[in-house]
């Protein structure tokens, strides 16, 4: 029997699918079925309610050509073991479908408000003030145990500026203990050596800060004078407190003569991300400064040769950037979801 018709055969299995459910029942702070995957990841013994689910293993391993040395060093990590239950949950939930569901998402992006401290050009909320409605501590504490009780893996903030709420650093901290990868977007100027401590004893991962091109660019694309040293010295920051640190780029007309030379800064200052961001026309942002196709593409060109030389993880947001990959004959095609570095506990 064809191997990816026996896995399909084996996941669909209502003895399977009820086995998934059970182990991902609650036992103590985390699921029986997250102590299983860590004890067969450091090759303890495990007891006979694994039997089930290690069938299910084996023959998925079997049909997409995995190793099962390769995969328990990766369920050493919770975060991958937190992935990997979300997999097992959309096998039970919805069996096997093209495109796959997961039992949740493994990333949420949460605008958590939309007061802002600059005035960006490309802004998709247009953000300035905070909305009238926006949720309060104990709100934002509510909607984080949903998210960990649905089993969402990663949780990002967003906005707005997230660091100006006045409350971050509790959510934060109080995600990460749910046992989700927290990280944050922003813009930089606020990240103090004070706040980038702050931040990695909170829990939060990995930062991602905003960087649009040289001083004069920078400042003119997100509206206000005199930011470009901060947001610079906020990357350091971040990145001299152990934080897996991101520049990110948003490619428009504006800005996309300097990107090349943020690309530089990038590998210069040693952070482990660029991602450069293709650009929606929404919000403050108009069609009219969105770059042409070739345009795009000799960006995207240039990303990929630096992703292939460097050791930083040069990616990007446009889904073609996998066709220049397959295009250069790569036998991995780059992803966002492509991590160096990141650990669980």
């Amino acid at each position: 029997m064809n191997p990816i018709t026996l896995f399909s055969l084996i996941a669909a299995n209502p003895l399977s699918k009820r086995a998934i459910k059970k182990l991902l029942e609650k036992d103590g702070e985390t699921t029986r079925l997250d102590k299983l995957l860590r004890a067969y990841a450091y090759g303890k013994d495990v007891d006979g309610e694994f039997k089930t689910l290690r069938r299910l293993i084996d023959a998925g391993l079997k049909a997409f050509g995995g190793k099962e040395e390769e995969l328990k060093e990766r369920l050493r990590d919770a975060y991958w073991r937190r992935g990997f239950a979300s997999v097992l949950r959309g096998i039970a939930d919805f069996g096997i479908r093209k495109p796959f569901v997961p039992g949740a998402p493994f990333l949420v992006v949460w605008d958590l408000t939309y007061a802002c401290n600059l005035r960006c050009k490309h802004c998709y909320s247009t953000a300035g003030k905070p909305w009238k409605d926006e949720l309060s501590t104990e709100e934002a504490l509510k909607a984080v145990d949903v998210l960990a009780d649905a089993g969402v893996t990663a949780l990002a903030f967003s906005g707005g500026e997230p660091l100006i709420r006045k409350d971050f650093f509790e959510i934060a901290s109080y995600a990460a203990k749910q046992g989700m990868f927290v990280s944050l977007a922003t813009n930089g100027t606020m990240i103090t050596r004070d706040v980038a401590e702050k931040m990695k004893e909170c829990g939060v991962g990995f930062v991602q800060i905003s960087l649009d091109g040289k001083k004069e660019t920078h400042e003119r694309f997100r509206g206000i004078r005199g930011i470009y040293d901060r947001v610079v010295e906020g990357i350091k920051n971040a990145r001299d407190a152990g934080l897996i640190t991101c520049i990110s780029t948003t490619a428009t007309r504006l800005n996309a003569h300097d990107i090349p030379e943020v690309m530089d800064l990038a590998e210069d200052l040693g952070v482990e991300w660029f991602m450069l961001y293709n650009f929606i026309p929404t919000g403050r942002g108009s069609f009219e400064i969105d770059l042409t196709p070739e345009e795009k593409e000799e960006l995207l060109r240039e990303l990929w040769k630096r992703l292939k030389t460097t050791g930083i993880n040069f990616m990007s947001t446009a889904p073609y950037y996998a066709r220049i990959a397959l295009q250069e004959e790569s036998e991995v095609v780059p992803t966002t979801s492509t991590i160096r570095g990141l650990k669980g506990g």
